[in-house]
């Protein structure tokens, strides 16, 4: 009979499966991330808002209703979809969901004939994808990862960067070889095609495994519950974080381009400044995923959305000599929102609970991605510039940074033995 492998020959296997699983979850994740429903539906809407000005002569505020629908959508509907996904398993969600978005985008051009059907449909579709937002899609990073996980999240989180290139030029041209219908059915075949992968990779691999005699054993996430976490100040510092972060990022985006054409800019080098904010925010995931692995996440958050704050501030004050340097320096807090506070929670609050936090959060960024934008155009309006909107979201963005430090340290930090 063959010897028995030793336990250093089985710990050192398990290791590398569960190494490999680890990637695959990140891989899976990003993928997830390219045709989830929010970056679908945020970079095609405005896509779609001329096409349909161009098939049916519908006014583009009218279509643009589709918008703060889907704003809506998330608002109502992230902590719930972040509870399911904490009670039935986030593989299980993100797959289902990805799965009913993909029927329902195929199905939305059968449905619509006039406004009132558009936004019906629009609504179900973002409800369907509820599942897809990285509310559920990053639980299983997080718990995968413990001491490279702010660079494991970041990596995932790329793959929103990569859709957010993709989707646009995707619809474009099937508009421009169909229809709008053959852009909407395209998108729904592709979140069918991945709603498999998502099955297959997206099943938790604790970070750090409870080993005994006979392998692995059972072990419940570490965390609080929704509830009480609730009854903790620091959920609501980070809760005033992800409000104020948010409303500093999102008021900016909207406006961003007609900002740059009053400072002088042709529509080409508008188009081409904006285009930064996509390299920035890569930039900003990928070197704020390095730096919450190897120093304190507050300051991290400082610094990251303190960028926000001052790239906000030179828009403000030097208007077009400080065109680049500001898109660019916006452009690294936007990329890095979404990592900072799935690491946050994480290290606050735990895993047991980790979606349904983080929904709460995602749902309150919402709320400021709606009103911001509204808040900055009335303050064009009333001024006649840009001026003192940038200025109060400059400020807004500085008390989100600064509140990054009143979190204190981690409740669930790392040991020698993570990975």
């Amino acid at each position: 009979m063959g010897k028995r492998p030793s336990a250093a020959s089985r710990s050192r296997l398990t290791g590398i499966v569960a190494n490999r699983r680890r990637l695959a979850i990140v891989a899976g994740a990003m993928l997830g991330f390219v045709a989830s429903m929010p970056v679908v539906l945020a970079y095609s809407t405005g896509v779609f808002v001329s096409a349909f000005e161009q098939a049916y002569g519908w006014s583009r505020a009218d279509t643009a209703l589709c918008w703060s629908l889907y704003m809506l959508a998330l608002f109502l509907g992230s902590t719930p979809a972040g509870r399911l996904a904490d009670s039935l398993g986030a593989g299980r969600v993100a797959t289902a969901s990805m799965a009913v978005f993909g029927v329902s985008l195929i199905l939305l051009p059968v449905v619509v004939h006039d406004l009132l059907s558009l936004w019906i449909a629009y609504a179900l579709v973002s409800i369907a994808g509820l599942g897809t937002s990285p509310v559920v899609i990053l639980k299983p990073v997080v718990a995968a990862f413990t001491a490279r996980r702010g660079l494991a999240v970041a990596i995932a989180v790329c793959g929103a960067g990569g859709g957010a290139i993709l989707v646009p030029v995707v619809a474009t041209a099937l508009i421009d070889v169909g229809s709008w219908r053959l852009a909407y059915a395209g998108f729904g075949a592709v979140a069918l095609l991945v709603a498999p992968v998502l099955w297959l990779t997206q099943r938790v691999v604790p970070a750090t495994p409870v080993t005994g005699r006979d392998g692995p054993v059972c072990q419940q996430e570490p965390g609080v519950s929704l509830a009480e976490a609730s009854r903790l100040p620091r959920f609501w510092v980070l809760s005033a974080i992800a409000l104020l972060t948010a409303a500093g990022v999102a008021g900016i985006l909207v406006h961003l381009v007609p900002l740059l054409g009053d400072f002088g800019k042709s529509p080409r080098e508008a188009a081409e400044l904006a285009a930064l904010l996509g390299v920035a925010s890569i930039a900003g995931r990928i070197g704020g995923g390095l730096l919450l692995d190897h120093i304190s996440g507050p300051v991290v958050g400082v610094v990251l959305i303190g960028c926000c704050a001052i790239g906000l501030l030179l828009l403000a004050v030097l208007g077009a000599k400080g065109a680049v340097p500001g898109v660019l320096l916006i452009g690294c807090a936007l990329g890095s929102e979404l990592d900072l506070f799935a690491y946050f929670i994480s290290r606050y609050f735990g895993l047991r609970a980790h979606s349904a936090i983080f929904g709460w959060n995602y749902s309150l960024m919402a709320l400021a991605g709606m009103c911001s934008p509204y808040l900055l155009g009335v303050l064009y309006d009333w001024n006649g510039d840009y001026e003192f909107g940038l200025q109060l979201l400059s400020g807004i963005a500085a008390a989100g940074a600064l509140l990054c430090l009143a979190l204190g340290p981690y409740r669930y930090g790392r040991s020698p033995d993570d990975r």
